[in-house]
């Protein structure tokens, strides 16, 4: 099986036509995304405070892996995503935690 490495997912939402189908999706999608973290799928996820964006800190093996993980969340036909491969993620989220010094 072929390593995972990071993909970095920057997607347009398209809702302001499908005001409706956006939100009886919604639900579904963050389920999705939900698991797909809990998998470790997905590293980072952050939605535009206006909705017009996504981004998303993504594993997989080929960029056509990334489009697969894309395409099995509810949303992915109101998506029009630009993959690019990453050459590394970090965050803070994955380092060690701070000590505490009580």
């Amino acid at each position: 099986m072929d390593a995972l490495r990071p993909f970095m997912i920057t997607a347009g939402l398209r809702i302001e036509k499908h005001p409706a189908e956006f939100l009886a999706l919604l639900p579904h999608h963050r389920y999705r995304v939900d698991q797909l973290i809990r998998q470790g799928r997905i590293l980072s996820y952050t939605v535009a405070a206006d909705r017009s964006t996504i981004w998303m800190t993504v594993l997989a093996t080929s960029e056509t892996d990334a489009m697969d993980l894309l395409a099995s969340m509810p949303l992915a036909p109101l998506l029009s995503p630009d993959i690019q491969p990453a050459l590394f993620f970090d965050s803070q989220a994955i380092r060690l935690p701070q000590l505490s010094p009580n």
